[in-house]
């Protein structure tokens, strides 16, 4: 297990919070507070299989919450306002990109912590964009999104490793 330290040591039980807690203060979704916990921006240390954090770290955060940065990539602005309209309001900060060339260029720029991938793009195609970006991101990171699922074309991802599959028409539960 990895785990996380605390800057600010607990001295009680009462200055401990757990993920619920964190998520009901800090307005977030529960998946999105776990997240948080295991890549380190939130003040937090895992004990067996249960998550706990710290209420001090907890409360300086309250104002300035961590947004998780997260690009879009597809042709479709429609799919990219529904995914950007459903994470915003849970903090995280969303880009879009129409295609794989502005994608990269996004990417080359700053660090995201997730991407959301349309397999069909115009030029070059979402998957050749996962395996390009496979050194740099995990495959956890990477949520593939499509109207037309071609079964052989996800065989190939699927060679890569366990991908999110996501199907079009997008609801908002399925991208939260």
């Amino acid at each position: 297990m990895n785990n996380i330290g605390i800057s600010d040591t607990p001295s009680a039980p009462s200055d401990l919070l757990t993920a619920d807690e964190v998520g009901r203060r800090l307005r977030l979704p529960l998946s999105t507070v776990y997240h948080l916990a295991k890549t380190g921006k939130l003040p937090a240390v895992q004990f067996g299989r249960s998550w706990r954090f710290s209420a001090a770290g907890i409360e300086r955060m309250e104002g300035g919450t961590p947004s998780l940065r997260v690009l879009v990539v597809d042709d479709d602005a429609v799919a990219c306002g529904l995914v950007s309209s459903a994470l915003e309001p849970c903090g995280c900060q969303v880009w879009e990109a129409g295609s794989v060339d502005q994608a990269l260029q996004f990417c080359r720029r700053q660090r995201f912590d997730a991407l959301f991938v349309d397999l069909k793009i115009p030029g070059r195609d979402g998957s050749e964009l996962i395996r390009e970006l496979m050194g740099e991101y995990s495959l956890n990171q990477m949520v593939v999104i499509t109207a037309h699922p071609d079964i052989s074309e996800a065989a190939s991802l699927l060679e890569l490793g366990p991908i999110t599959l996501l199907r079009k028409p997008l609801s908002l539960a399925q991208i939260i």
